[in-house]
């Protein structure tokens, strides 16, 4: 099942996040992003791309962070993702 797939390497690339090891979370997300294209299951698009934006951030890539997030907050803005969508919003008036 992609979706449970998806959910789980979502929720390793926050766990990776939280332990500094950028690398492994950088894979986990991209591997996210593959899926979404490959199934179709868009909703998880922009937590990924914000997931990115934060360990671009995280490595001290402010101008890598920043259009992930914007198209973070813009995906999910247009599925109606409040959740994200407030996080993204968020993390970018961090970052500005």
């Amino acid at each position: 099942m992609p979706e449970l797939e998806i959910e789980a390497l979502l929720e390793s690339t926050k766990l990776w996040l939280d332990m500094k090891k950028y690398k492994e979370a950088i894979q986990d997300a991209n591997q996210v992003l593959k899926l979404c294209a490959r199934t179709g299951f868009k909703l998880y698009e922009p937590e990924a791309e914000l997931a990115l934006a934060k360990l671009h951030l995280a490595q001290g890539n402010p101008e890598q962070a920043e259009p992930l997030a914007q198209s973070a907050y813009e995906k999910a803005k247009n599925m109606h993702y409040r959740i994200i969508e407030t996080e993204a919003d968020n993390f970018l008036r961090e970052i500005v």
